[in-house]
């Protein structure tokens, strides 16, 4: 290929490629983002939330969900959640430390009605990606 070639597909490249298209597609995405969602929407979106390791497989660090479209969201009631440490205590452990957790369960976003205690441990990876997206509250 000479240089003729390359200057030949790069000015193809700017003729298909228009940003002020790409700016305005954006504009009207981030104004549709302002309105409520419902469920079907949300069924489409990608939804995780920080997590540990227990007896009872991953466990919800608090209640909060954060979602790419949706930004913010609670479990739903009664799943199960680490009551007593926060994402940040987490966070700053080492990998694969083992720790005591107090369980509990979300009830409108929070987590309450302290239950077991069980041992939980830290993974590298503590984001875990929401199964059912329509039982989100």
């Amino acid at each position: 290929m000479n240089g003729d070639e390359s200057m030949d597909d790069s000015q193809e490249w700017d003729e298909e490629y228009d940003p002020s298209e790409s700016e305005s597609s954006i504009e009207s995405e981030e104004s549709d983002s302002s309105e409520g969602y419902n469920s079907s929407e949300l069924a489409q979106d990608v939804c995780v939330h920080d997590a540990v390791n227990s007896s009872l497989g991953p466990v919800s660090l608090g209640c909060n969900v954060t979602c790419l479209e949706a930004k913010f969201t609670s479990l739903p009631n009664n799943s199960i959640c680490v009551l007593n440490v926060t994402h940040w205590q987490v966070k700053l452990m080492p990998d694969y430390r083992n720790f005591s957790c107090l369980l509990g369960t979300c009830s409108n976003g929070s987590c309450k009605s302290p239950g077991n205690t069980s041992l939980c441990e830290k993974f590298p990876v503590m984001s875990v990606g929401v199964q059912d997206l329509t039982t989100l509250q």
